[in-house]
């Protein structure tokens, strides 16, 4: 019985598993990566629609006040929170900026004491930072695509 082809073989066996198991998590880990940020791109397009549709919304009610409370949305955001969380981790001070903007929507719809609407500006402003980051991340479901099959 000759050990050394036993052992090698041995050796050889345990390398492959190893590498096997590697490169199964690593392709794993990628896969979810780019499924979160699918998520993510998908839940930033939504509310940065919802944000341009308001910003519209505000510049045809003009400055009546109740034209306005009557015309801005807050569905799509309270649908996709839970998606644009992933956001924070990513961009913080947008992810503030946006969670504000809705919660003085909010404020301004339930006529809270000294709430206003957010301005057209400012909703355009966010509604381009949000494409912004949405391109960013389209770059980066594109680059992890390259390495899987």
């Amino acid at each position: 019985m000759d050990w050394s082809l036993i052992l090698s073989a041995v050796v050889g066996a345990v390398f492959g598993a190893i590498f096997t198991a590697g490169g199964t998590w690593w392709v794993s880990v990628r896969l979810d990566r780019q499924n979160q940020l699918r998520q993510l791109r998908s839940a930033i397009r939504i509310v940065a629609t919802e944000l341009s549709e308001n910003g519209e919304r505000a510049a045809q009610a003009g400055d009546n006040p109740d034209s306005v409370r009557k015309r801005l949305l807050l569905g799509d955001w309270e649908a996709s929170k839970t998606a644009f969380a992933g956001l924070f981790p990513r961009n913080e001070q947008l992810w503030t900026d946006v969670a504000r903007t809705y919660g003085q929507i909010f404020n301004f719809k339930s006529r809270w004491p000294g709430s206003n609407p957010p301005t057209v500006e400012q909703l355009c402003d966010l509604v381009s930072r949000l494409r912004d980051d949405e391109q960013e991340i389209d770059k980066e479901i594109r680059s992890f695509s390259r390495f899987l099959p």
